[in-house]
């Protein structure tokens, strides 16, 4: 009788174990959901096409890709070799 209510008592402890742990990671989801670490945000490429830029576009792409939560962008410039 000793062994089996030792045995249950060993199994409610191991199950509240893993409540309190899985409760700790959602939680933790919880609040990487609403604050998303720099790992988790957005990435983007960003072409520049034949050198088509201005100081004016550059501008309102940053502030665009700021506003829309892009943590960072790598810049392409494509179409350079003229083929005349």
């Amino acid at each position: 009788m000793k062994k089996t209510g030792l045995l249950l008592l060993s199994i409610f402890i191991l199950v509240q174990i893993g409540f309190s742990q899985n409760q700790t990671q959602n939680e933790q989801n919880i609040k990487d959901f609403q604050n998303p670490p720099q790992s988790s945000k957005v990435h983007t490429w960003w072409h520049w096409v034949q050198g088509s830029i201005s100081k004016d576009g550059i501008t309102k792409d940053l502030e665009s890709m700021k506003a829309q939560g892009n943590a960072q962008a790598t810049i392409l410039n494509i179409g350079l070799i003229d083929d005349k």
